[in-house]
């Protein structure tokens, strides 16, 4: 679905094949997106993916390489076709730098990749515990890699839209037993192996924060000045 909509809108603007697009030194992106839990096996059948959102702030060094700074917010939720009347909640806040890459593949569609490297803080909701003996264990700390990559579409000098693909993967084990989940659902032995992981798929808004995005051939191969 990326490649064919991105073609789709280089396809569109092949008319202005004779302007030169020029990167922003500075630009902030927005996500909006739905995740899916990979792993563990005990997370994938209690848990289903509510949003995912972001916000990253970049600087370029050069030639389209990126760094920057970011922060996601993540939401999971125990829904009726894994586990009957449970309404438990996972929020995962995340904070941390990244290094990417942009190019453009014609004047208004822009592929880009990054690579992100987080601190989070995992927090569990409405978790119900019936043996009053037991203190659920409902916050936990965990860092994350987040490679992610993706396109925008250029409707004017300063703004685009497009889709982007993300794997988020934490250094957090998910035990149901620490939330109470046994009570309510069998878990083998085996299943809360592994850390937890989920991919993300939505939109991303792009903020060019220059004033002009193109400069023309007269100009004579020289970039002018970025904002």
């Amino acid at each position: 679905m990326l490649a064919f909509s991105a073609l789709f809108c280089s396809y569109l603007h092949a008319q202005e094949q004779e302007k030169i697009p020029v990167a922003s030194r500075f630009n902030l992106k927005a996500t909006v997106g739905i995740p899916t839990v990979v792993s563990n096996k005990a997370l994938r059948n209690s848990f289903r993916g509510i949003y995912d959102a972001g916000l990253n702030f970049q600087i370029k060094l050069f030639s389209g390489l990126y760094t920057g700074i970011q922060g996601n917010y993540t939401g999971l939720k125990i829904s009726n076709d894994k586990i009957a009347l449970l309404n438990t909640e996972c929020r995962i806040s995340s904070a941390g730098i990244n290094l990417g890459y942009e190019k453009f593949a014609s004047p208004r569609v822009m592929w880009y990749a990054n690579l992100a490297y987080g601190y989070n803080w995992l927090n569990y909701y409405k978790v119900e515990c019936t043996d009053t003996g037991f203190v659920p264990k409902k916050d936990f700390i965990a860092s994350s890699i987040r490679p992610m990559v993706g396109f925008s579409y250029y409707s004017d000098d300063n703004f685009s839209l497009g889709m982007f693909v993300s794997y988020t993967y934490l250094t957090n084990e998910f035990d149901p037993t620490a939330i109470c989940l046994q009570k309510n659902s069998t878990y083998r032995k085996g299943d809360s192996s592994g850390n937890t992981s989920y991919i993300s798929v939505g939109v991303v808004l792009n903020l060019n924060l220059r004033k002009d995005l193109f400069r023309s051939d007269s100009s004579g191969g020289d970039e002018p000045d970025e904002n």
